[in-house]
């Protein structure tokens, strides 16, 4: 283990808890659990140290952030797929796990529940998009797609929620 020095670990502590509640937002999107999540979240601060890497300004921060951690739930999920330890079934309980992620409203979950019932690249457009308000062209950049790739995804996605959702409107 690399020795850490005082104003390292302080500029370490002040990034990741500056990032720490979307880190988390989005990890739990990903994996369903928070515990799964929060494993997730200790994955991308032990990168963000061992990397210390220099950012161009807040988005680019925020972007490398979004893209290990998405990365990081790649892994997550390639490792219980190796391991045969998957079990969709109750994965994310109706009530307990949903309250603690931010305020969610009770109509919500089901908003929630739809999102994460979609494919891995549909659930990350969505909440990219949706939740931490980014474009098409950003999150392009982020995923490293191109924009129509992204303006598919969204599309499928929206259409997979509106029949999830039995809504006849699209988001």
């Amino acid at each position: 283990m690399t020795y850490i020095n005082r104003i390292d670990r302080r500029r370490a502590e002040i990034v990741i808890s500056r990032r720490a509640d979307m880190i988390y937002r989005l990890a739990f999107s990903l994996v369903k659990n928070r515990h799964d999540a929060m494993d997730v979240f200790q994955g991308v601060a032990l990168k963000y140290i061992a990397a210390s890497p220099i950012f161009n300004g807040d988005e680019h921060e925020k972007a490398w952030f979004i893209r290990t951690t998405v990365n990081t739930c790649k892994s997550f999920w390639r490792a219980l797929r190796r391991s045969g330890h998957i079990s969709y079934e109750g994965y994310v309980e109706e009530n307990g796990e949903f309250g603690e992620v931010g305020e969610v409203d009770k109509g919500d979950i089901e908003t929630l529940d739809a999102i994460f019932s979609l494919p891995h690249k549909l659930r990350t457009t969505i909440y990219l998009h949706y939740y931490e308000g980014y474009s098409v062209r950003e999150m392009a950049e982020i995923l490293r797609a191109s924009e129509s790739a992204i303006k598919s995804r969204l599309a499928r996605g929206r259409k997979k929620l509106a029949v999830l959702l039995g809504d006849s409107e699209e988001l």
